[in-house]
């Protein structure tokens, strides 16, 4: 049976929607447990290492805690980037605002980032002026799809990955992400949605 140009464009719409609609639901970097002793003693670069599982992640937001969950501070948002490990190559940055929805006492500012499987990388964000929470142990990591290594932290208004610091994780920053399906995963839905396409036109 042939498709028509008008069908196979409704079924890669069909495949990029149903990528899209579970950006509501995205999974998280970190859940905040419990508020232990927010506060701010400065402006630093905090880091928290991990490393992708076996499929690549796609990144669809970096986000930043906003304590009291009423905006920042710090002015011009909060500054958040993905380094890589290995290299300390930023991968990708972006200010977090005041402006951006709020999921779980942290802000997200969409991204499309891509992080390669068994690859380790550092999320690194900058709290400014804002406050972060001081206190250990406040956090439920996502272990499903990726690994935290360590943590670091450096006195500084800048994003760098430079670390003075790693006794604990700060949770200032935070991203969303899904795993990327294998290529023959993307196949069978793409074979799935055109099959839909067909029984459709059959019944009409």
């Amino acid at each position: 049976m042939k498709y028509t140009p008008t069908a196979l464009a409704f079924a890669s719409a069909f495949i990029t929607f149903g990528s899209l609609a579970g950006g509501a639901n995205a999974a998280v970097l970190r859940t905040v447990n419990s508020f232990d002793a927010p506060g701010s003693s400065g402006s630093f670069a905090f880091g928290t290492i991990f490393t992708v599982g076996t499929s690549d992640l796609l990144i669809t937001g970096l986000g930043a805690y906003d304590f009291g969950s009423d905006g920042f501070t710090t002015e011009g948002g909060i500054k958040v980037g993905i380094y890589a490990e290995a290299t300390n190559t930023l991968v990708a940055s972006t200010n977090v605002l005041s402006s951006d929805p709020l999921i779980d006492s942290y802000r997200y500012s969409t991204a499309t980032i891509n992080l390669s499987a068994n690859t380790q990388y550092r999320l690194v964000a900058v709290s400014g002026s804002d406050n972060y929470i001081q206190g250990a142990g406040t956090w439920n990591y996502n272990s499903s799809e990726l690994t935290v290594n360590g943590f670091s932290w450096v006195f500084t208004t800048e994003l760098t990955p430079s670390t003075s610091g790693n006794e604990s994780d700060y949770g200032m920053g935070n991203f969303q992400f899904s795993a990327v399906p294998e290529p023959s995963s993307a196949i069978i839905i793409g074979i799935g949605s055109l099959g839909m396409l067909a029984r459709r036109r059959r019944t009409k």
